[in-house]
């Protein structure tokens, strides 16, 4: 659906800024020469709100959530819904 609605917009010329987790819209983008890609700079897994242009970043999502202290059994749950490539 995301790129779907993506593609859409960019067919009438829009300008869209989107972000995900989702590596198979990572991967699109890198094929598709309508799009550029940036990510987030981390370092010692904490974002130093850097934007890179030209690389796809990982998703820090699991060890921010650790950070921050979010109940472990909902950590546990995340680790368990997201699949390996997604890590």
């Amino acid at each position: 659906l995301a790129r779907a609605l993506i593609e859409s917009l960019l067919d009438r010329g829009a300008r869209v800024v989107a972000t995900t987790h989702c590596m198979q819209l990572k991967n699109w983008a890198l094929q598709d020469p309508r799009t550029e890609i940036a990510a987030m700079e981390y370092k010692s897994n904490r974002p130093t709100y850097r934007l890179i242009s030209n690389v796809v970043g990982e998703s820090h999502a699991i060890e921010t959530a650790r950070r921050l202290d979010l109940p472990s059994d909902l950590v546990s749950r995340a680790e368990q819904l997201i699949g390996e490539e997604q890590r």
